[in-house]
């Protein structure tokens, strides 16, 4: 299919270059005979302009997939068309002395994109939300997000791995070392989530850094949420 797919992406890459500008996503339809057609959609990172990326991210999209039927038309279809800026080469590691991420870091979102599918690669991003299980979204993964101006909703220490759902903890507090705290939350009343809690860091009996609450309504539960690494 991609010996196939080459002239399109190579008359692609000409029509871009003449235009200076980059696309960011691409359709492609293969039609089969007596089966419906097989679709795959490439979303990219960054803008983009050359056939030789389009084919690797096609190919790794290829490989998941068994097709029905054989191949007898082949069409692409692209996004709108964007201002494309060369990469250049930077002196510093991706990150290093304030700078940004560098080109390894969006080639590496869209391979995973094309091996693992669109939809299991994102980003998070904070939200106004005091409830901690409520207080990330998923944004669009950016190779060189700007600097952060997202407000904090809040001033205590809190971990970044937080468990899905909260487990109980039937003995505590006792076999627990609480060290900070207690950050109390109140919030949810409106939206029939209302959430009542004091929050502790607290060190297990294995020595480690845990985020735990205590309902604060009857029966004062207690409860492991985060865990600091």
């Amino acid at each position: 299919v991609l010996q196939h797919l080459e002239p399109l992406l190579d008359e692609l890459e000409r029509f871009l270059r003449v235009r200076q500008s980059g696309i960011d996503w691409l359709k492609l339809r293969l039609q089969h005979r007596s089966h419906p057609p097989t679709r795959l959609d490439l979303r990219l990172a960054t803008a983009e302009l050359q056939a030789s990326h389009f084919a690797e991210l096609l190919s790794l999209q290829l490989s998941r997939i068994t097709l029905p039927a054989p191949v007898l038309r082949c069409e692409l279809r692209s996004g709108v068309l964007q201002a494309f800026v060369a990469q250049s080469e930077s002196v510093w590691r991706p990150g290093e002395h304030g700078g940004g991420a560098g080109r390894e870091s969006p080639a590496l979102i869209e391979r995973l994109r094309a091996r693992l599918g669109s939809d299991a690669v994102y980003g998070l991003c904070l939200v106004p939300e005091h409830r901690p299980e409520r207080a990330f979204g998923i944004a669009e993964p950016s190779a060189a997000p700007p600097r952060s101006t997202a407000q904090t909703w809040w001033t205590a220490r809190r971990p970044l791995w937080l468990l899905r759902e909260p487990e109980v903890l039937i003995d505590a507090p006792q076999g627990l070392q609480l060290l900070e705290g207690p950050e109390r939350i109140e919030t949810g009343w409106w939206d029939g989530r209302e959430v009542a809690r004091d929050y502790y860091v607290a060190r297990d009996g294995s020595g480690a850094e845990i985020w735990v609450y205590r309902e604060r309504l009857p029966p004062h539960a207690w409860y492991l949420h985060g865990v600091f690494g």
